[in-house]
């Protein structure tokens, strides 16, 4: 069964799913996790600073680092909680 992890794309929510991804021998997917622009800046705080070099680092988060990395090239979190996408269609979920 498919493991997806439906997180905010600041970088806390892509540390989330590192973990998950240290935690288990199957891959856990990035479901809905892209960057975003948000309508007013949110800048990273030292947190999220402290956080990017070792995300944009890990072999775990290879095929998500793009999106890491435009976290850390807008120096910008962007509109990352996933709240804001509303509900998702019925036929849009990975599971049904």
């Amino acid at each position: 069964m498919p493991h997806h992890h439906f997180g905010d794309t600041d970088p806390a929510g892509w540390h989330i799913l590192l973990k998950l991804r240290e935690a288990t021998p199957r891959h856990v997917e990035a479901y809905h996790m892209q960057w975003r622009p948000a309508s007013a800046p949110s800048p990273l705080t030292p947190y999220d600073r402290q956080l990017l070099p070792k995300l944009l680092n890990s072999p775990l988060l290879a095929d998500v680092r793009p999106e890491i990395a435009a976290i850390a090239r807008c120096h910008d979190r962007g509109d990352f909680e996933q709240e804001t996408l509303g509900p998702p269609a019925a036929d849009g979920w990975p599971f049904r």
